[in-house]
This record gives structure tokens, sequence and C-alpha cells, in this order.
């Protein structure tokens, strides 16, 4: 089916859970924290937890396994779904940092997730601000699973509007129509200092793709 088929169909909701909360232009120290966790995400920098140097992917990994009893997006996890990573919005090449795949394969590790499958392929770049539009055209599920699966788990790095989630569940479904996507991030953008809380602030929110085209973010 085209976008256009999927949009007449009316809204579509996702599901999406994220771990830490991330303020692009705060200035409180929280703030400037979030950033530098946003940063070390975003760059594979390593950090310092408890006296040792450690990179996100495996940080992000240990802090879920060791507080999913707490965390409220887990339930996504409960029936070891294919977790699949997001991809960049730019051409990926042998060498590319490749983030959510790292913090999916992680995740897997960990016990997360049947099996890691990196088959969204993204065939031409996209801006960085791309529509959920864009993000579905230049798509494709490139390595099929042998059977259609019941449960996908979309893993991505941060999560802003919901564009990049929405396009990229839209084009799984689009392979797989009977399948329940569900999407997490370890970082969400609150763009408004306001909305920051701290980092520290794991929700299971929903990501809404408007019939408009427009896409919402709880909370945003």
């Amino acid at each position: 089916m085209k976008f256009d088929d999927y949009l007449k169909q009316g809204n579509r909701t996702f599901y999406y859970g994220a771990l830490w909360s991330y303020s692009p232009r705060g200035v409180s120290r929280e703030e400037r924290l979030s950033q530098d966790y946003r940063n070390a995400v975003k760059y594979q920098r390593p950090i310092q937890v408890e006296g040792k140097q450690v990179f996100m992917p495996e940080h992000i990994a240990d802090t879920i396994a060791a507080r999913k009893a707490a965390l409220p997006f887990m339930k996504f996890f409960k029936d070891d779904p294919i977790v699949v990573p997001v991809t960049r919005s730019t051409l990926m090449k042998p060498d590319t940092l490749w983030v959510p795949r790292l913090i999916a394969t992680a995740l897997h590790e960990k016990g997360f997730g049947s099996m890691v499958s990196p088959s969204l392929e993204r065939i031409y770049a996209v801006p960085d601000h791309a529509s959920a539009r864009e993000h579905f055209d230049s798509q494709v599920v490139r390595q099929k699973l042998l059977s259609e699966p019941e449960h996908i788990v979309l893993i991505d790095d941060f999560v802003t509007s919901g564009k990049t989630m929405a396009g990229s569940a839209l084009r799984l479904i689009d392979t797989y129509p009977n399948v329940r996507v569900d999407c997490f991030a370890a970082i969400r953008t609150e763009s408004l200092s306001k909305n920051f809380k701290r980092i520290d602030d794991p929700v299971c929110k929903t990501i809404t793709l408007y019939s408009s085209e427009k896409t919402f973010r709880e909370p945003f």
C-alpha cells in the first residue's frame, strides 16, 4: 500500500516507551547533564558508572534489566518480540555508527527480545526533520523474516516528534499486515524546558499519526 492509503484509514496510534528525558536548550544543572547523556548516546562516548567506564548501549540495557519490574514500558518485551533497530536518516556505509542497532543488540543480550532483525533499510537519505511520509517512502524491508511476526519492537536512540517511528512502523506493517508494532527509545526529547522534569523519567505513552499527516507524541 501507499502512504496515502494508510492515511485514508484514519488516525493510527502507536505505543512508545522511553527510559530517559533530555532538554536540548535548558540551562539548569540537570538539563545540562541530560545534554551530556544525549551526546554520550549519539556519539558512543563512555560514561563513568560505579567506578568503571561503560558505553551507553550497555548502560541502557543494564539499567532496564535492573529496574524491569518498575519500568512502564516493560510490557513491550513480555512476549519476546523481534527487535528491529531504526535506520539512520542517511545512507549506511560499512563503518557507519548505527546506535539503535547497538542498543537493540545490548537489549537482546540481556534477554529482551527473541532476536535482532536489522531488516529496515534506507534506500535514499532524508532530511533530519523528515515527515512520516518521507520515512515511510525512503525505507524498505530488505531482510524478510521466514514467518510473519506477531510483535515487533522498534528500537531507536531518540524520539522527538515521533515521525521517524511512525513512518518506520508503517513500513513494517506494510510488509507484515497483522503485526503489532511498539516503539522504544533510550531518550525522549522535551523541546520545551518547562516540560522537562529530570533525566530519570521513564514513560510509556503514544505517538499518533493523524489522517492530516501530522504526528503528535505525548508528552511533548
